[in-house]
């Protein structure tokens, strides 16, 4: 069983910074950097250079926040505007929902062609599970969000009782996704493998794990995480068969 383990805050001088957001700040850097060279790599650098950045992050923030709302829809009913949109964490879905968003827009604002917005996607695809799992290095330091209690040698010794640690299940899984990513980066891919392995898998573990999840918000039989999860599925699917029709196409 993992040990308990919290840090919330580090201390730099008289200034404390929050570990959860220089960690979620360290991740969208690292996906910035690394993504850079990957897109230099794969010839779609002149493609997202200049405003891309802007348009992924900028959108990815403002949905990982305002979408956060669909958690908590008793604050809009209980307080109104003012106090829902007060910061209250960042939905990680909603973050990654923006930043497709955000680039879907960019390539439409940019007459991008269909398959080279998925080259760009596999750019993105690639380097997001080490991104990602930074990020989920705050979630697993701040242990949010807790789950349900176990013995299993996966759970935390919480406090008041050992239970699983969502968002160190998180971390562990996208540091193994990064790895088989790396892997399978030595051989040639078609476009959109790195798209849709990425959507699929997330899709298909995240609705698996949220069967861990402590009280998550229920719509109509299923949470909120869940029916997150089943969309990236969706996506998946929709890349995978527009790729093959395409590829069919050009034989």
């Amino acid at each position: 069983m993992i040990p308990f383990f919290e840090l919330h805050f580090v201390a730099i001088g008289p200034v404390s910074i929050p570990v959860f957001s220089l960690l979620a700040l360290t991740g969208i850097g690292t996906a910035l950097w690394r993504g850079a060279r990957r897109a230099q790599r794969d010839g779609v650098w002149p493609l997202v250079r200049g405003w891309f950045a802007l348009w992924v992050v900028g959108l990815g923030f403002v949905g990982a926040v305002v979408l956060k709302l669909v958690y908590f829809p008793h604050l809009f009913e209980a307080n109104g505007l003012s106090e829902t949109l007060r910061f209250r964490g960042a939905s990680s879905f909603s973050g990654a929902f923006g930043g497709l968003i955000g680039t879907w827009l960019y390539c439409l604002n940019r007459g991008i062609g269909w398959i080279d917005a998925i080259r760009i996607a596999d750019v993105m695809a690639y380097v997001f599970p080490l991104s990602w799992a930074i990020g989920r290095l705050g979630c697993a330091l701040v242990h949010d969000p807790p789950g349900i209690r176990s013995t299993s040698w996966l759970a935390v010794r919480y406090p008041d009782w050992p239970r699983y640690d969502l968002g160190l299940l998180g971390m562990l899984f996208l540091i193994a996704l990064a790895a088989v990513f790396r892997l399978l980066d030595r051989k040639p891919r078609p476009v959109g493998f790195f798209t849709v392995a990425a959507l699929l898998s997330s899709g298909l573990f995240r609705f698996l794990l949220d069967r861990l999840h402590v009280d998550p918000p229920i719509y109509w039989g299923w949470s909120v995480d869940q029916y997150n999860a089943f969309v990236l599925c969706l996506a998946g699917a929709a890349v995978f068969f527009v790729t093959q029709r395409r590829q069919q196409e050009l034989l």
